[in-house]
């Protein structure tokens, strides 16, 4: 939300909650699942590719999108 509003919307406002009020807006709790993309990064490499961190990624999303008009 940071990078949006940093990048696309200087104006996006938005609000943030507690864990307890997010569990009762919601009619089956959130699940938390932890991915592990280390088979992917290795294959990657194997052809020349290199996976950003998540946040450099974005970053970089978010700028093109920014240069895009988006």
């Amino acid at each position: 939300m940071k990078m949006a509003k940093q990048y696309i919307r200087p104006d996006l406002q938005w609000e943030t909650f507690e864990l307890k009020e997010m569990l009762a807006t919601l009619k089956a709790p959130r699940a938390i699942c932890i991915l592990d993309a280390t088979k992917l990064q290795t294959k990657l490499r194997e052809y020349g590719y290199e996976v950003k961190e998540r946040r450099e990624a974005l970053e970089e999303i978010f700028q093109i999108m920014a240069k895009r008009g988006l």
